[in-house]
């Protein structure tokens, strides 16, 4: 079994209705924090796959190697310098992320907004239940074209938002 040094710094999520797709996994969480590589072996080995925060773990060919099992792995961040891509190519470890360093802080907010405005202005959610049921279309919803949308911070992603939405010339 995967060992932490110190127990407080390991946890099992509960296997409870609040995690419905986690049922028949075993979900461990590591919270500790370390400049050693080798931990990430002491604690993932076994594991199928893996999920970072950040750059916080450093995951170099010769961790990944000594990891066969792995066969995925994901972060929050974009950032991939701390990961040998290399290394888990030839291994076979999946590793989704953008394929251009950096779009995927604005791509993947544009799609969930995008995906999100669809949702709410078409119905979707009821509409989908009705399908299920056997019944027929019973909304027409909204359309997009002529509306306004306001772009609450105008960093990278509201700026890449406001281009996305602008009016076209």
């Amino acid at each position: 079994m995967r060992n932490s040094s110190d127990p407080r710094l390991r946890r099992r999520l509960p296997k409870d209705a609040a995690y419905p797709k986690l049922a028949g996994h075993d979900v461990v969480v590591y919270t500790d924090a370390y400049n050693d590589p080798s931990k990430a072996v002491e604690q993932v080995s076994g594991c199928d796959a893996v999920v970072l925060t950040n750059e916080r773990v450093s995951l170099p060919r010769r961790v990944i190697e000594r990891l066969p099992s792995l066969k995925f792995i994901c972060q929050t961040s974009v950032k991939v310098a701390h990961i040998d891509i290399a290394a888990c190519t030839e291994q076979g470890i999946v590793f989704p992320r953008a394929a251009t360093p950096g779009t995927a802080v604005i791509s993947r907010p544009l799609n969930l907004r995008g995906g999100s405005s669809l949702r709410r202005l078409r119905h979707l959610p009821h509409e989908v239940a009705r399908l299920k049921q056997g019944h027929w279309q019973s909304t027409v919803g909204t359309r997009l074209f002529g509306k306004t949308l306001g772009v609450y911070a105008f960093g990278n992603i509201g700026s890449a938002m406001a281009k996305v939405d602008a009016p076209s010339a």
